[in-house]
């Protein structure tokens, strides 16, 4: 199923920039974080027309690899969405938009938490 989805979203952070704003509390600030983020997309989903479901069990160490992050950076959590639309074929999503979502995080989340990058 996740593979199908129109995308995939991978919440990470970078624990340099976290201290800087949380200190020791960097990583479990974090987690936090991307838990607000994700509820958020959650909420969002009504006014937006797309919808979101989080992944249960993500290969953080193989993700982490795949994005060629840095060992200060993390995999916190990751998620499917997409566009959601009355259709005979329930369950079949259209392409999302993704030039929107940035603007559509930034309506609800504070700057720091709006993703610098979405791949």
């Amino acid at each position: 199923m996740a593979a199908a989805a129109p995308l995939q979203l991978f919440i990470c952070a970078d624990l340099e920039v976290m201290r800087a704003q949380y200190g020791p509390l960097a990583e479990a600030m974090s987690y936090l974080e991307a838990g607000m983020l994700s509820q958020c997309l959650r909420q969002a989903s009504n006014k937006t027309g797309f919808g979101t479901c989080q992944i249960g069990f993500v290969d953080f160490e193989q993700t982490a690899s795949l994005l060629k992050l840095q060992p200060c950076q993390l995999v916190l959590t990751a998620l499917i969405a997409g566009q959601i639309r009355e259709s005979e074929e329930c369950g079949k999503a259209e392409i999302f938009d993704l030039a929107n979502l940035r603007t559509t995080l930034a309506a609800y989340l504070p700057a720091h938490m709006v993703p610098a990058h979405i791949v």
